[in-house]
């Protein structure tokens, strides 16, 4: 049975994926959370990011959607948006 996901509950899995990755405490994971605020982000934590949350969630991002996550609310809602949770 396939988990039912909400809005909540992506973001709660996606705070501690993105702690893991890039390395930092869960508390320190905010929306405006980008590459430019966080100097553990870089292109192979990038790829390590949409590895992760593909794997978490199920999903296969395509390249346009990965490229597109460029702050923590926008991976928020592109995961939302896959997994048509509104």
């Amino acid at each position: 049975m396939t988990q039912q996901w909400t809005k909540a509950g992506i973001r709660a899995a996606l705070v501690e994926v993105f702690s893991l990755v890039l390395d930092m405490p869960e508390a320190e994971v905010a929306d405006e959370l980008s590459p430019d605020s966080c100097r553990n982000w870089d292109s192979l934590r990038h790829i390590q990011l949409c590895t992760a949350i593909d794997e978490t969630f199920g999903l296969s991002l395509d390249v346009a959607k990965q490229v597109e996550i460029l702050t923590f609310d926008l991976a928020v809602e592109t995961v939302a948006e896959e997994l048509g949770v509104g």
